[in-house]
């Protein structure tokens, strides 16, 4: 949004925070964090008007070059630059919950978004959950919703309950233990292991913190190289288990992360999973009831998952 510009409304979807009523109709908790999404774009200056899909393309890109020369930005018209459409990111999320996936949370992945702080604060306030997998994002990440919050009125009936505070989890199975203790102390609980060693380094930590049991995944593709790097082949679940349970650590899901898209990949890893989710269940953790998805989700297969995923309620899932 121009700085010289009048505030105007800004053209976003309706999500599960947001609500799905017209604006005219907004109740007080969401019309503020319809507020703070305009200070977001605001203090960003986030240029308003248009889809890039549509007809906004050309001039969001005109509004850009012009805030670069009067910031003396040293560049000419050839330096590349993207063009992110918010909107359309709000709306395909809103679509997600609403229309496909309602019981997948949606997790992002802060180093995927390129540290981009409209598109991070964005969708936190819109209900996103958050990935890290270093402590420095975990600091960042902190930081933006400080932020968001910070647009928060005082005087608001409701100022306490609308405080954003998305969770946050170690999607990385390899952190060292002051790593693990520093991000404990800022909030985070949910963390991913396939190694006794980091079960150990966690329980050192804190014994508050839940774990998920990062599994291994067929690979197809020898070029993608983290798939064999991370995660806990069949023979180890049980040991690994086995120490949380000896560390009174509780185990409240499965975690893998497939980056090809590939649908037998996929359906292999979902059977995988269950079957490691059964396993922890049947050692005495109750909770284990939450499958974390990760990244490669073949996106176009949208009616066919639908089905797949509607078992008897009895997992949970979380997509990245």
């Amino acid at each position: 949004m121009s700085p010289n510009k009048k505030r105007v409304t800004p053209p976003i979807p309706p999500s599960p925070r947001l609500g799905i009523h017209p604006v005219d109709s907004f109740d007080e908790t969401t019309s503020t964090l319809f507020d703070v999404l305009c200070d977001i774009f605001a203090k960003n200056r986030v240029h308003m008007g248009g889809t890039a899909m549509g007809q906004g393309l050309a001039p969001t890109a005109r509004f850009y070059l012009e805030q670069r020369k009067k910031d003396k930005v040293q560049s000419t018209r050839k330096d590349p630059f993207a063009i992110v459409d918010v909107g359309m990111v709000l709306y395909q999320y809103w679509l997600w919950k609403r229309h496909f996936f309602p019981r997948v949370k949606v997790v992002l992945p802060v180093g995927a978004c390129l540290y981009d702080p409209v598109l991070v604060a964005s969708l936190i306030v819109a209900g996103c959950q958050i990935s890290c997998t270093t402590l420095s994002e975990i600091q960042w990440v902190r930081e933006q919703i400080a932020k968001a919050n910070a647009a928060i009125p005082n005087n608001h009936s409701e100022a306490d309950s609308l405080l954003l505070e998305p969770d946050i989890f170690l999607a990385h199975p390899r952190f060292p233990p002051w790593h693990i203790q520093e991000a404990v102390s800022l909030g985070v609980k949910l963390m991913a292991v396939d190694s006794q060693e980091q079960i150990r380094h966690c329980a050192d930590a804190s014994r508050s913190i839940k774990l998920l049991l990062r599994i291994a995944t067929p690979c197809v593709d020898s070029r993608v190289s983290s798939q064999n790097k991370f995660g806990a082949v069949r023979s180890q679940w049980k040991d690994l288990l086995s120490c949380a349970k000896e560390l009174a650590l509780d185990v409240e899901g499965v975690s893998f992360d497939i980056e090809q898209r590939n649908l037998d990949v996929y359906t292999k890893t979902l059977r995988d999973a269950k079957d490691a989710a059964d396993l922890a269940q049947s050692m005495g953790f109750d909770k284990c009831k939450l499958i974390d998805i990760g990244r490669g989700f073949p996106g176009k297969a949208h009616e066919i998952w639908n089905l797949k995923l509607r078992d008897d309620g009895k997992y949970q899932t979380r997509h990245r």
